[in-house]
């Protein structure tokens, strides 16, 4: 199915997608300190700076995480598949996009998405 955006809403949900990609890559420095060698801490320092360090790697990951979302979604404009779910191709509302302009799923598929891995985690916690 083809979207409906036309090449001005496309060329501006890349300058978003493209402003929102230079943020993530200049804000991946944020942090460093947090991990840098600690040198000698005391003990009762440590689980500050554990809990320091892990917030900046799981930060890091969403922000890589995010990162490839919105290269997919520079790769579908570039594709002419932008603005089309991926699962059910159907077109993803305009409000969503404006949402979530990386988003490749509309909202019912994504929900599905979101249940089906829930209930995934669920028997590997069964099974654990």
């Amino acid at each position: 199915m083809q979207n409906n955006l036309s090449l001005t809403d496309l060329n501006a949900f890349r300058s978003i997608l493209v402003s929102e990609r230079g943020k993530l890559s200049t804000g991946s420095n944020d942090g460093p300190s947090a991990l840098a060698a600690a040198g000698a801490v005391s003990l009762d320092d440590q689980p500050t700076l554990l809990h320091e360090q892990f917030v900046v790697i799981h930060a890091r990951s969403i922000d890589r995480q995010r990162l490839r979302q919105i290269d997919a979604a520079l790769e579908r404009i570039h594709a002419g598949d932008f603005g089309v779910c991926q699962e059910c191709t159907a077109v993803i509302p305009r409000r969503r996009l404006e949402a979530i302009p990386w988003a490749p799923y509309c909202v019912r598929c994504q929900e599905q998405l979101v249940e089906l891995a829930a209930q995934e985690s669920q028997v590997e916690l069964l099974a654990a």
